[in-house]
């Protein structure tokens, strides 16, 4: 697949741009085309492989759908990035960097729910006395805390950047500052801090709102 990527890339490199020889152009494509084709059969016959990885890593958090076409994913890169210099085989390339990515992204959803739940855990604190909090059993407690993602779809898009930013939820894995917000939303660092507090009294609003509901 790399030498004919390699020889098509020479050719290229010495066609005559103002007069392309259709000749040259077409054996250019003919290269290219089966550089995609053993491509296309590198990533079929390692299909299995990808399949035997993903299954163990199959959760109530992650679908068999999900880690498969992740899988798939980090297959073709591995097939456009391996060194067959190296002296070991494809396969062996591939299976670790399948079960790298798909132990990555388990661990980084682990470390998102931990963050949401922290996050509940103070909003929800915020909204109900101490009381009820010990008198909630243990499975209502923690259907609050699930409702945080439902109640950060109800802000709108600077809150929910803002909450995400400041407990570091999502794609952010650090706290970030009040005037990294502000640069980032072209406000001043007062504005975000206003926004915040906005942001966090809907939460703790919504937070009381379901725990008012009948059977909660």
């Amino acid at each position: 697949m790399n030498f004919f990527k390699y020889r098509a890339n020479v050719l290229r490199a010495k066609l005559d741009l103002d007069d392309p020889q259709e000749s040259e152009i077409r054996e250019i494509e003919n290269l290219l085309q089966n550089a995609k084709d053993l491509r296309d059969h590198i990533i079929q016959a390692n299909m299995r492989l990808v399949i035997s990885i993903v299954k163990k890593f199959v959760s109530p958090s992650f679908s068999f759908d999900e880690l498969l076409s992740d899988g798939i994913v980090i297959l073709m890169n591995a097939v456009e990035k391996f060194d067959y210099d190296r002296g070991f085989r494809f396969s062996t390339y591939a299976y670790r960097s399948i079960m790298r990515n798909a132990y990555r992204k388990v661990m980084d959803r682990k470390k998102d729910q931990a963050r949401y739940a922290a996050v509940a855990e103070e909003t929800i604190e915020g909204s109900i006395d101490e009381g009820s909090t010990a008198s909630m059993d243990e499975k209502t407690w923690e259907r609050l805390r699930g409702m945080l993602a439902k109640f950060l779809g109800n802000l709108d898009k600077r809150e929910r950047l803002i909450v995400r930013s400041r407990y570091a939820l999502g794609q952010f894995r650090t706290v970030q500052t009040f005037q990294s917000i502000a640069d980032k939303l072209g406000v001043s660092k007062e504005r975000v801090r206003q926004l915040e507090q906005r942001a966090v009294g809907k939460l703790q609003a919504m937070a009381a709102e379901a725990n008012a509901e009948p059977g909660v």
